[in-house]
């Protein structure tokens, strides 16, 4: 199994965000911000297959390590491999507010 984790902001926990629907629209894997009591459909975001993935793997909180040990299982890739990606999606569905991020200190 490698390990992945580089420094300390690898505790925090990624999760999805309760405010946005997943939904898949003639084959294209969507999500969707929610705002207030309704969809935002001037504003989704489009997912590949390896960020539809993760996507679903962050119903449940991970850190980057555990994500990408995860998708290394899934795409039979080692780790390392996918870490640089798995970075770039968790920061950028973070700036985006699709992500509930845990900070855990230790």
């Amino acid at each position: 199994m490698t390990d992945c984790r580089r420094d300390s902001r690898e505790e925090a926990l990624y999760r999805r965000s309760d405010r946005v629907v997943y939904r898949t629209i003639g084959g294209e894997r969507l999500l969707i911000p929610l705002t207030g009591t309704s969809a935002d459909l001037t504003r989704f975001y489009l997912l590949n297959d390896t960020a539809a993935s993760a996507w679903e793997l962050l119903a449940e909180p991970h850190t980057v390590a555990s994500l990408c040990e995860a998708l290394g299982r899934g795409y039979n890739e080692p780790a390392e491999a996918l870490r640089a990606d798995v970075e770039e999606l968790l920061e950028d569905l973070g700036k985006r507010r699709l992500l509930s991020i845990e900070v855990r200190n230790g």
